[in-house]
C-alpha cells in the first residue's frame, strides 16, 4: 500500500467556516457596536471619537464580508480577523476611558435612556 502525499505548491483551502464561528463574528461586531453606543450615551465618547470608531467598525465588517465572499475563511484570515477585533476592542476601550468628554453629556445615570444619533448609522 502506497502513501500518497501531495507536494502541491498551492495550499488547499479549509472547509467552510462553521456556523458557530460565523455567529461568534457577528456577536463580536454587535458587542462592539453596543459598547460604542453606550459610550455615546454616557458621554465617554466625543462625536469625533464615535465617528472614528464607527469607521473602524465599517472597515471591519467589510473585511469580514470580503473573507466570506469565497465561502471559506482560511486559518490566516481568521487570525487576521481576531487581531482586527482585538485592535478595535482596544480602541473602543482607550477612547471611552480618555479624559475627553462630549460637550453637554449627561452623567452615566442620566444617560441610560438617551440614544446617540451618530451610532444609528452603524449596522
Amino acid at each position: 500500500m502506497t502513501n500518497s502525499v501531495s507536494n502541491s505548491p498551492t495550499p488547499q483551502p479549509l472547509p467552510p467556516v462553521p456556523s458557530d464561528l460565523k455567529s461568534k463574528v457577528l456577536q463580536r461586531l454587535d458587542h462592539q457596536h453596543d459598547r460604542i453606543q453606550q459610550g455615546i450615551r454616557s458621554g465617554q465618547l466625543t462625536e469625533d471619537e464615535a465617528k472614528t470608531l464607527i469607521e473602524e467598525q465599517k472597515a471591519l465588517r467589510q473585511k469580514v464580508e470580503e473573507f466570506k465572499s469565497d465561502g471559506v475563511i482560511t486559518k490566516d484570515e481568521r487570525k487576521e480577523l481576531r487581531e482586527a477585533f482585538k485592535t478595535a476592542s482596544r480602541n473602543i476601550f482607550e477612547l471611552k476611558h480618555n479624559d475627553e468628554a462630549r460637550p453637554g453629556a449627561k452623567s452615566p445615570g442620566q444617560a441610560a435612556g438617551n440614544a446617540g444619533t451618530v451610532v444609528d448609522s452603524v449596522a
